[in-house]
């Protein structure tokens, strides 16, 4: 059991540290893949978010209504944005219905489209969704992919914040956002990137789901070896 256990405790570790490789990883690969969007060191032509995407803004259906909640359209809220261990979100922790879809400002991006929320937290949807009004989506158009995207608008997550306004809460508006500038870096490029940012995902992925599995055994031995001391 002490065995097993040690095991499991370098399995946790290994799990810390390929995520915090991850971490660095695609934000280094970026870099080194397309040049500081700072500089566009590398020329890329250059267009505005307005221009290559469909800037869509979320919606929250009335609580006090049940027929809104419960469904099988997946709604994400910041929180579940900030939770990921990865870029990538396909499900989420509440739910709506198609009648709050018809009924309320909500509306459903289809699987590729870029979730910004007001923080300037970023995830990509891996399946169709709506999102709360603390969010502003972005559908690509032919020449970015998501995953591009996704990296750029992190990278200048401090521009976007400075860019906010608001008194209660600072967001980015959805014309403001309209008018940021993007290198458009050629499309095998940017797909090429995506691949890799995909497979080092599952990769993280996997490493998470070990540790948790590992995690669960030490604690299940542990509360064994307690139950059965003198």
């Amino acid at each position: 059991i002490a065995g097993v256990l040690n095991r499991a405790a370098r399995i946790v570790r290994l799990r810390e540290k390929a995520r915090d490789r991850f971490r660095l990883f695609a934000p280094a690969l970026f870099v080194r893949t397309f040049g500081d969007p700072d500089d566009n060191p590398m020329g890329w032509p250059v267009s505005t978010l307005g221009e290559t995407c469909a800037v869509v803004g979320g919606g929250t259906p009335r609580r006090a209504n049940p027929e809104y909640f419960g469904g099988s359209v997946p709604w994400a809220t910041p929180t579940d944005i900030t939770a990921l261990k990865v870029p990538y979100i396909g499900e989420t922790k509440e739910t709506i219905t198609e009648t709050a879809l018809r009924e309320s400002s909500a509306r459903r991006v289809p699987a590729g489209s870029v979730l910004l929320t007001s923080r300037a937290t970023i995830g990509v949807a891996t399946a169709p969704m709506a999102t709360n009004q603390g969010f502003a989506n972005l559908k690509c158009g032919d020449l970015l992919s998501p995953e591009y995207l996704c990296f750029f608008l992190r990278n200048r997550a401090g521009v976007l914040n400075r860019m906010a306004n608001g008194t209660t809460f600072r967001e980015i508006s959805k014309s403001t956002l309209r008018t940021v500038e993007i290198p458009l870096p050629p499309l095998d490029r940017q797909r090429r990137f995506a691949a890799a940012v995909k497979s080092a995902s599952r990769a993280a992925v996997a490493a998470s789901a070990a540790a948790d599995a590992a995690a669960h055994l030490a604690a299940a031995l542990a509360a064994r070896l307690l139950d059965e001391s003198p």
